[in-house]
């Protein structure tokens, strides 16, 4: 379920019910052409040119674009195809969420979203809240009911759950909750409604699996403090067409047929064809026989048929001849078979140790061989894999297992004597030998040369003899360009005193064809670590920008370390007249810092305060026009004051006055505070994004002051949750009340008596 944040995330479907503050499109093309669009008034009409009024409030998308027509129709040519009506935005509305959900709180949010969008915008119902008895309220009509189950089966039944204005979404206490387990397709937990019993739940459960025991399932029930099992046969119910009646915390387990109820016979063991078969009434061993194909090497005069004794759990062997029965089905071994047998057989192989020779290590194709006896060597071992890679040492060794012993025998093998044809050499190999031939690299200890710093491909390079200083720095792609020629040092570890390491350091240069200078002879060793400095104070070239209002706008480079806004304004010519310097910002990417808070008209003035940030790499300074304008948003009255189109932008514009603090502008042009609005939560945003909070000192409020640019937003009263149906509300006790107020404000009128006196 998608929730649409915004009005314009997604085009409202043909049932969408169009309210005041909608903005609707007309599109007539073809003998005429029009393209119309406006905001539904708050009387619910629109007013096109040379068209009366079009009330459109109520209406659906589909009615509206009817009514329209026929508006339209009376002064322009269309026909249905060339004729079209849009809701292109839809309007904002608040929406209060409370009860059993994860967030319970009011919601601004696109019309476009019904009830069920809603609840996801709260995190849905908490674990012990109802999706079968949602409701929803508004003021002057009857309470509608959003049942989750019903749209899951049917999302047609989401369409008439559009949302206006200040509706209610109640979630309450989910009351009768059943869990369903077993042999059913969506074992859960679920809520049934107070009519609803297990014929329901079955259905919300997806029915029963194939192989349901339906003659007996189980329900446990908490009654009267004490747990106790029900058995119910579904069978009968399905033949009277009944039901049986759930309570809440049912626990409903629906058993599987088991195995032993299977009607089929199996056969097991030396056969093609093995598994099970259907049983029927008077079959045979010779019948089951008939269904498949006995291996060569079945042994039949043994055979074991498993099956159940009468308990229908425990089972019991009989032996059969199998000879018998192929040579004569009349005879005493045949026997009838009964539902639930099992018939092994045995073959001979199954009694014989299937062993393997292995050859593994430096040979082409390492593998495991099948070997029960005969004459094999170890150089056929080797021919069978291959023959030998060419770092493959000159012997191997057999790894032979010792009879009655837990450990192995290991036999050197000369296998240049051996593959040259000497017998003694060329051991005979028994079942379960493993020739392994060592790889010579095995033996050889690995040594590196490390080089790092300002080279192209940092990397460790193996170590040889002929590795010189010159081909090492082109193995790692060459310097950078900001590498120092005459910094390269070399680290060496010193193994000269029986083992124990020190570092040794030397310093070398090179030319720029990466020849050592001076004809100095360097030889490389294992283990050295070659690090390329890069040469000191090297620095690309750092930019910066100024935008907005100075003469010369754009990139400059910071022609020092400590270059401060004061000196890129003056590179930029200055700043013009129509600046506005309390507006101006820095955005610094470096680091991910982000805005910054400045004074450019202090930093200028007093150019060696803090005020005059140093500059780094990346930012960006941002000085705006003179703004003499002050914004007004949020809970104020200005919407019952200013036309319609103005009201519907929810932004109200003013000219600055010198002095002033955001209540004056809030009372003087912006109608006051409304209703639902809070004096508290009253902020002022400065042009340089700056945010400053109403503060509460004893019983006042001190309002920001407003500078030319700012915009002034009136926060809304928290929502509270309305009383749960059937409460009552307790009676306000006025005069606990107003005693506890006097004697708040004695303590204060005290505290400010002994202040006094301390002075």
């Amino acid at each position: 379920v998608k929730f649409y944040r915004k009005s314009e995330d997604a085009k409202p479907p043909a049932n969408y019910i169009i309210g005041p503050g909608d903005r609707i499109s007309v599109a007539i093309w073809g003998e005429s052409e029009l393209n119309y669009s406006e905001t539904v008034s708050s009387d619910g009409f629109l007013k096109p040119d040379k068209v009366a009024r079009i009330y459109v409030t109520g209406l659906t998308i589909k009615e509206a674009k009817e009514t329209m027509k026929r508006k339209f129709s009376r002064f322009y040519r269309f026909t249905d195809n060339t004729f079209e009506v849009n809701v292109t935005t839809s309007r904002i509305i608040n929406v209060n969420i409370t009860g059993e959900v994860f967030n319970v709180g009011s919601y601004s949010l696109s019309a476009l979203n019904t009830a069920f969008n809603a609840l996801v915008a709260a995190g849905g119902p908490a674990d012990i809240g109802s999706v079968r008895n949602i409701m929803i309220a508004r003021a002057g009509e009857k309470t509608r009911t959003l049942d989750i189950y019903k749209y899951l089966l049917d999302p047609v039944v989401n369409d008439n759950l559009y949302l206006n204005e200040n509706d209610y979404i109640i979630v309450p206490v989910a009351e009768k909750v059943v869990r369903i387990s077993g042999a059913i397709n969506r074992p859960f937990r679920y809520e049934l409604l107070p009519n609803e019993n297990l014929t329901d739940l079955f259905k919300f459960a997806g029915g029963l699996k194939a192989n349901a025991l339906k003659r007996s399932i189980q329900i446990t029930r908490i009654e009267n403090d004490a747990t106790k099992i029900l058995n119910v046969d579904l069978n009968e119910l399905e033949k009277t067409r009944g039901d049986f009646k759930l309570k809440n915390g049912d626990i409903i387990d629906i058993n599987e047929i088991d195995e032993v109820y299977k009607n089929t016979v199996t056969i097991n063991g030396a056969v093609e064809l093995p598994g099970e078969y259907a049983y029927v009434n008077g079959m045979k061993i010779s019948d089951l026989l008939e269904k498949t194909k006995l291996k060569t090497d079945a042994i039949l005069g043994n055979a074991y048929l498993m099956r159940l004794n009468p308990d229908e759990k425990t089972v019991r062997y009989e032996i059969v001849n199998l000879s018998d029965v192929i040579e004569n089905p009349r005879s005493a071994s045949n026997l009838n078979l009964q539902r639930g047998d099992v018939l092994n057989l045995r073959s001979r192989a199954s009694f014989v140790d299937k062993k393997n020779i292995e050859i593994a290590g430096a040979v082409r194709n390492e593998g495991s061989y099948p070997f029960n006896g005969g004459v094999l060597r170890v150089s056929d071992a080797i021919f069978l894999s291959g023959g030998l890679t060419e770092s493959a040492t000159d012997f191997a060794f057999i790894f032979r297992d010792k009879e009655g012993r837990d450990a192995a025998e290991y036999i050197n093998i000369d296998l240049g004597a051996a593959m040259s044809g000497n017998e003694a050499a060329n051991r005979l190999l028994q079942p379960g030998d493993r020739v392994i031939v060592y790889d010579r690299n095995r033996f050889l200890d690995q040594s590196f040369v490390s080089v790092s710093g300002a080279v192209k491909d940092a990397r460790d390079i193996k170590y040889d003899t002929s590795l010189t200083i010159k081909k090492t720095l082109l193995l790692a792609g060459g310097l950078t360009f900001d590498a120092s020629l005459q910094q390269i040092d070399i680290f060496r570890l010193d193994f000269s005193n029986n083992k124990k390491t020190k570092t040794l350091i030397a310093n070398i240069s090179v030319d720029e064809e990466y020849n050592i200078v001076n004809g100095f002879d360097f030889k490389l060793r294992p283990f050295d670590q070659i690090i390329v400095r890069k040469a000191p104070e090297f620095e690309l070239v750092r930019n910066v920008q100024i935008m907005g209002e100075v003469k010369y706008p754009g990139r400059y480079a910071l022609i020092s370390d400590n270059m401060k806004l004061t000196e890129l304004i003056k590179l930029a010519g200055g700043y013009t007249d129509e600046s506005f310097l309390k507006g101006a910002s820095l955005r610094r990417s470096k680091d991910d810092v982000g805005f910054i808070i400045v004074d450019l008209e202090r930093a200028i003035r007093k150019p060696n305060s803090p005020f005059n940030a140093i500059l780094q790499q990346g930012d960006v300074l941002t000085i705006p026009k003179r703004n003499e304008l002050v914004t007004v948003t949020g809970a104020v009255l200005a919407g019952k004051t200013f036309i319609q189109e103005i009201a519907a932008t929810g932004k109200y514009n003013f000219v600055y006055e010198e002095g002033k603090n955001a209540k004056y502008y809030i009372d003087k042009y912006a109608g006051g505070i409304a209703k639902n609005g809070r004096a508290s939560k009253i902020t002022v945003t400065y042009p340089n994004g700056e945010v400053k909070k109403t503060k509460k000192i004893l019983f006042w409020n001190d309002f920001p002051k407003v500078e030319p640019g700012s915009i002034i937003n009136v926060g809304f009263k928290d929502v509270k949750a309305p009383d749960a149906p059937g409460t009552e509300k307790e009676d306000i006790d006025w005069g606990k009340v107003l005693s506890d107020s006097v004697a708040q404000a004695t303590t204060i009128l005290t505290l400010v008596i002994l202040i006094n006196n301390l002075d």
